[in-house]
C-alpha cells in the first residue's frame, strides 16, 4: 500500500511536467505556425497541446490522490494551469481577444486564490 501511495505521487509529479512540456512544445507549434523539426503535419500543434492537456489534467488527479491536498490548494493548482494553458492555447489559435479576457479573469482568480493562501497560513 505505501509503494502504491509513492508510486502514485511521483507518477503525478512526473505527469505534471511530461504534460508541461508536451503542452508548451504544441503552443509554440501553434505560435510559430510551423512547429519544431518532428511536428511536420498541419494541426500538430493543436494536437499535441491537447494530449498536453490530458497528460497534465490525469498529473492533477494522480497528486491530487497521493497528496491529499486541500480544497483551496487544489483550486490553486487548477486555477493556475488555466491561467498559464488556456490563454497561451487560445492565441495560439487565433482568438487573441477572447484569450485576454481568458487570461484577465483566470488571472484575477489565481491571485484572489493566492492571496487567501497567504493569509489561511
Amino acid at each position: 500500500m505505501v509503494l502504491l501511495k509513492t508510486l502514485t505521487k511521483w507518477g503525478g509529479i512526473a505527469a505534471l511536467l511530461l504534460g508541461t512540456v508536451f503542452t508548451l512544445v504544441g503552443a509554440y507549434g501553434l505560435a510559430g505556425g510551423k512547429g519544431i523539426t518532428f511536428m511536420s503535419a498541419e494541426g500538430a500543434g493543436l494536437i499535441f497541446s491537447i494530449v498536453g492537456i490530458i497528460v497534465l489534467i490525469g498529473g492533477i488527479a494522480m497528486t491530487h490522490i497521493g497528496f491529499k491536498p486541500s480544497r483551496p490548494n487544489f483550486l490553486f493548482m487548477v486555477l493556475g494551469l488555466c491561467f498559464l494553458i488556456v490563454p497561451l492555447l487560445l492565441g495560439g489559435m487565433g482568438y487573441t481577444l477572447v484569450a485576454a479576457i481568458v487570461a484577465i479573469v483566470f488571472g484575477y482568480s489565481f491571485a484572489a486564490m493566492l492571496f487567501y493562501w497567504l493569509i489561511s497560513g
